[in-house]
C-alpha cells in the first residue's frame, strides 16, 4: 500500500454522489492489487475524486 504525500494515517472517501464511496474504493482497490499509481483529489482532509495515472 502507497501513502498519499503530505497525508498520514487514513482519510475518508467523501460521499458526494449516491456511488461515489463504492466508485472510489474500488478504483483504488484495483490500483493497489495490480500496481498502478493513481491521482487522488482531496478537499478538507477527505478524497472527492481519484483516477487511474
Amino acid at each position: 500500500m502507497n501513502n498519499i504525500p503530505g497525508h498520514t494515517g487514513w482519510l475518508q472517501i467523501a460521499p458526494t454522489s449516491a456511488d461515489g464511496v463504492t466508485n472510489v474504493l474500488g478504483i483504488l482497490t484495483a490500483a493497489n492489487a495490480n500496481g498502478h499509481q493513481v491521482n487522488v483529489k482531496i478537499d478538507s482532509n477527505k478524497i472527492t475524486a481519484v483516477y487511474m495515472s
